[in-house]
């Protein structure tokens, strides 16, 4: 029930539409099935991955005429989309790329940016929930995405686990509409569930803009690793 696919519907139940940014092999898009959704928009990258999930997952959500599939980025999809949705989820968009935190290369460095947030922002519906799914392992990197919320949607996000079989549990980020949100806030349950996510503070976090869009480097300037590199090719 207080798992990450499920605790977005525990939060927003039954919303009317979803749209799921990251939707992958369909873990996401079965859980809004699951959970009474009427619409959902499900926006993967890669079309590997989509077919992979309409062959293999054992609820085959793609199969639903609920469900429209789209191959986009997520930044791009947000850019263009002119429609509102009740539950908008970021599913742990990352690109897992074999390159450095500090590359520029990673795509997703500009899904987690102010600009990237606004855009997102314009796309939630007047009583809906913006939610964030993330494996923070660093303080920082939850501090930046606290930052990022504030700033785009005008008040800190509520901030939960997740529960988890696996050794480590997700953090949801919960922005949206403040009624919603206080209406969250009253429940018992949800607020066992924040009290039990530490809430860090790094006050020296930069957000993350457009024009500096590296996510996963805690400060600007070059790593050690990249300097010690040049001095050793040199």
């Amino acid at each position: 029930e207080w798992g990450a696919y499920d605790l977005p519907y525990r939060l927003h139940p039954t919303p009317g539409s979803t749209l799921i940014l990251g939707a992958g092999m369909g873990n996401d898009v079965a859980a809004a099935l699951r959970n009474g959704s009427e619409r959902v928009v499900a926006v993967e990258i890669d079309p590997l991955i989509l077919r992979l999930g309409e062959e293999r997952h054992p609820e085959e959500p793609y199969a639903s005429p609920k469900v429209e599939v789209i191959v986009d980025d997520a930044r791009s999809f947000i850019e263009r989309a002119d429609e509102q949705y009740d539950l908008i989820v970021f599913s742990l968009l990352d690109s897992h790329t074999n390159v450095s935190h500090f590359s520029n290369i990673r795509i997703d460095n500009y899904v987690y940016t102010v600009e990237a947030m606004e855009a997102a922002r314009q796309l939630v519906a007047p009583d809906g929930l913006f939610i964030i799914k993330f494996q923070v392992e660093q303080p920082w990197i939850a501090e930046r995405l606290r930052k990022l919320l504030k700033q785009a949607f005008g008040a800190d996000p509520i901030q939960m686990l997740t529960d988890s079989t696996f050794g480590t549990r997700g953090r949801l980020f919960v922005s949206g509409s403040p009624d919603r949100i206080q209406k969250l806030l009253r429940n018992p349950r949800v607020r066992r569930h924040i009290r039990a996510a530490p809430q860090t503070e790094v006050d020296h976090v930069r957000v993350t803009t457009d024009d500096w869009p590296y996510f996963y480097q805690e400060e600007p300037g070059l790593p050690a690793s990249v300097i010690l590199m040049t001095l050793v090719l040199v």
